[in-house]
């Protein structure tokens, strides 16, 4: 009996408990360490992008001799080509990352890439080399943020997934606030190559977090963490829906390892015969309107925050007449409520679902964007007005995005439980997440060249009308069909 008891054992233990697990394998194989890992790579991917949202104004005119007349045309192009690279990339990403066995790699990859475009960026005194740098810096960034958000749906179940998405929220705002404030003091002080040393500081950090880190399907494969690696269902390791106990007595009592699939949902047992049509995932996908509310959500939502990256620091830069450092500062009462809702925000929308909280931020956000117009001239009274203002929008806009980024993986957990047609062997997080991406990026598109064009065109009071009602708007189709 002893003797069939361990070799059934080994059936089930995968050959690589036969060596010593790596060092410290339940700590780096854990749900928190994930989340960290997942929750550095985006913030380093938003760092990279938020350190030249100061600087632009000043390194185009004196770094790439760029008219001052032209210089908000070319920001607007350069925030809004980044957002293209990640429309491009995210699908592409998401497809990818699905056929493979692990999500470690493609992240790697995506950091290596990252390293490569940030050099660009550093060494570039051409327009046309900038161009180029930050489309490549748009590519890498669908790679991470789109294998980084599967990896974390693939980490927690769907009653936590709001409150992990609420930490990776959290982390973009901080970046968003750090970055500009950082890029704008080492610019005034140190110089433009010393906003790219900490650019290639926080990459370094990125690396160590990536290589340290082991996914849970493959910290199954060692005996002794197998218990804990199953303790979150990660959806990579086939048996994980069932009870570690039931698993063992079948094998001892089969004598065998069950080897055959699971069948999908909804086909009986006696229709297995019956070959089942299988259509991509992403197009089922596509024909959810939950989802596509939740991906309309999104993109406004980028959209906005991104409108401020392109015009805000110009705009106190010519009305206050601040500085670089000054024009990174201004964002931190937009920042700081993402910084601290996000977290709650996300275990809200746990228990109450996305639609009320996102709905929400979108009706409130309305008014306080259309009373930006009212900042107008340089004042203590106007300043103070416009940072109560920008935090107003901040608390609006933490109430959306963390609720939305985890409405997109309950709609994939739904679509798995009622259309067999959906159930894979690779499943589609990272292409749920790689849509989810790909309209923040047409978000981080439009964003800079509506703000843009509205403000050179039109004027300040006009684009923060505009942007008001597309505010209001983006309310109804996350009213009629979010969950």
């Amino acid at each position: 009996m002893e003797k069939t008891i361990i070799t059934e054992k080994t059936t089930v233990i995968s050959a690589k408990s036969k060596h010593r697990p790596p060092v410290l394998l339940r700590y780096r194989s854990s749900t928190r360490f994930i989340i960290s890992v997942v929750a550095l790579a985006c913030f380093v991917d938003v760092f990279l992008y938020g350190l030249a949202v100061p600087v632009l104004p000043f390194a185009l005119h004196k770094r790439v001799n760029i008219a001052t007349d032209h210089v908000q045309y070319w920001i607007s192009v350069l925030l809004g080509i980044y957002g293209a690279g990640v429309v491009v990339g995210s699908p592409i990403a998401g497809w990818l990352a699905d056929q493979l066995p692990s999500r470690r790699v493609p992240l790697l990859v995506g950091l290596i890439t990252l390293l490569g475009t940030t050099l660009l960026l550093c060494l570039s005194r051409t327009i046309h080399l900038f161009v180029l740098g930050r489309i490549l810096q748009g590519l890498t960034a669908a790679i991470v943020w789109t294998v980084g958000l599967a990896l974390l749906s693939d980490t927690v179940g769907q009653d936590r997934v709001g409150k992990a998405m609420g930490y990776v929220s959290m982390a973009l705002p901080l970046a968003s606030l750090c970055a500009p404030v950082l890029g704008g003091l080492l610019f005034d002080h140190r110089g433009y190559y010393a906003v790219f040393a900490i650019a290639f500081a926080t990459i370094g950090l990125d690396i160590l977090f990536r290589l340290v880190m082991i996914e849970k399907s493959a910290a199954a494969e060692w005996s002794d963490v197998q218990a804990d690696a199953l303790e979150v269902t990660p959806r990579a390791v086939e048996e994980q829906s069932r009870p570690v106990s039931s698993m063992m007595d079948e094998h001892l009592s089969t004598g065998k390892v069950r080897t055959e699939s699971p069948r999908p949902v909804g086909i009986e047992k006696g229709d297995a015969s019956k070959p089942l049509r299988r259509i991509p995932p992403v197009l089922l996908l596509l024909k959810s309107p939950r989802l596509l509310a939740a991906l309309w959500g999104t993109m406004m939502e980028q959209t906005l925050t991104t409108a401020f990256d392109a015009v805000l620091p110009l705009f106190v830069k010519e009305t206050f007449g601040w500085d670089a450092t000054k024009a990174g500062l201004i964002f931190l009462p937009y920042m700081c409520p993402f910084i601290l809702l996000s977290p709650v925000v996300g275990s809200l929308s746990d228990k109450w679902g996305s639609r009320a909280l996102a709905a929400a931020g979108f009706i409130s956000g309305c008014p306080f964007l259309i009373c930006l117009r009212f900042v107008t001239h340089s004042s203590s009274t106007q300043i103070a007005i416009l940072c109560i203002l920008l935090l107003l929008n901040g608390i609006s806009g933490a109430l959306t995005l963390p609720s939305l980024m985890a409405e997109v993986s309950r709609v994939v957990e739904t679509k798995e439980a009622e259309d067999p047609r959906f159930v894979s062997k690779s499943g589609a997080y990272a292409q749920a997440y790689g849509l989810f991406v790909s309209f923040q990026g047409l978000g981080c598109t439009i964003g800079p060249l509506i703000a843009g064009a509205l403000r050179q065109g039109c004027g300040w009071e006009t684009m923060a009308t505009v942007l008001g009602i597309l505010c209001g708007v983006s309310a109804i189709p996350v009213l009629l069909f979010t969950d």
